[in-house]
């Protein structure tokens, strides 16, 4: 259960002058205590506000802390500390054949691990 409260929906609204504002989703996932979330650059990509849903269905407004585009990732930060932390693993001390598992919310389908 600690998987499945720990990864949320990221949320973003992208506005531009010339077209109707836009909004998108991914998935993140929470690194630490204080509301840290991790998710994808492409996900939030040019958006100008950022929110996150929870698995209990609260939605928290967030910030962009940064991004890197090259390598796909950015960091968030929600309005809320307390949350559920999901501890990330050691790539270096994984061995061939070993299962690792992929987290994330294709096509709004929700909460998939892949293995």
């Amino acid at each position: 259960m600690l998987l499945l409260t720990s990864v949320l929906f990221v949320w973003h609204m992208i506005h531009s002058s010339n077209s109707v504002p836009v909004q998108g989703m991914g998935s993140g996932i929470v690194v630490d205590g204080e509301g840290t979330i991790l998710t994808n650059h492409h996900i939030i990509a040019g958006a100008s506000r950022v929110a996150v849903t929870l698995n209990s269905g609260k939605r928290l407004a967030g910030s962009i802390v940064g991004t890197d585009q090259i390598t796909d990732i950015a960091v968030i930060r929600s309005d809320s500390a307390g949350l559920r932390v999901l501890k990330l693993g050691d790539s270096d001390a994984l061995r061939v054949g070993q299962l690792v598992i992929a987290i994330g919310i294709p096509l709004v389908f929700c909460w998939v691990v892949q293995p």
